[in-house]
């Protein structure tokens, strides 16, 4: 038994993963992922601060994307109330899109989507399959839907400008299953969600 106690739920009577649920979690990992750490002693979180340059990059993207917007009639605030602008959210996604960069050192992708564009058309954030999600809070979920490539790699980077949090990463095909499929009135959108806890830590996969 680790000193410390269980890793997950913090007893001392007992060894980590001796949870039926969560060792089998771990006998998965350990045969899919052999050349990582062990599963419960995995950290979670890379803390990136952007720098001026970064934060002035992502803010003219996203004034950039936000005219395109306004001009197809789109409506300015996703929820009136929330106190965030589309402005606000698409600088923060763009943020999270740096931070990504910079935890990764994957090639960013910012190319000009046209007005037709479709999802699963759409390129990759990062490297050559690579999505970012961004939460804003620290406990936030990754989200995907129904449109997006299942053969993506999903980068979840939680917080807004100036410092995020790369929390980890889950491949579409373990994402885009049943039991993470939820729909309202227990999340505001349909979608597939997935807790931070359950993502796997950086390095991403070589073909990320």
């Amino acid at each position: 038994m680790k000193s410390g106690g269980c890793t997950w739920c913090g007893a001392n009577d007992h060894a980590p993963f001796e949870h039926e649920a969560l060792g089998r979690r771990l006998r998965w990992w350990n045969e899919r992922y052999p050349f990582r750490e062990p599963l419960d002693t995995r950290r979670h979180g890379t803390i990136i601060t952007l720098i001026p340059r970064e934060i002035e990059r992502a803010g003219k993207r996203a004034s950039k994307i936000v005219t395109e917007d306004i001009s197809r009639g789109y409506r300015q605030y996703f929820d009136p109330g929330t106190g965030e602008s589309r402005m606000d959210i698409n600088i923060r996604g763009f943020g999270a899109e740096l931070a990504g960069r910079r935890a990764t050192n994957l090639e960013l992708h910012w190319n000009y989507l046209p007005r037709s564009y479709r999802r699963r058309d759409k390129a990759a954030d990062l490297g050559q399959r690579t999505e970012v999600r961004n939460a804003r809070r620290a406990h936030g979920r990754l989200f995907a839907n129904d449109h997006d490539p299942i053969d993506r790699v999903f980068l979840l980077v939680t917080g807004s400008m100036p410092t995020f949090d790369v929390r980890g990463w889950i491949e579409g095909v373990d994402l885009m299953v049943p039991e993470h499929w939820f729909e309202p009135p227990d999340v505001r959108y349909a979608g597939f969600f997935v807790d931070a806890a359950d993502l796997n830590p950086l390095p991403l996969p070589e073909d990320a």
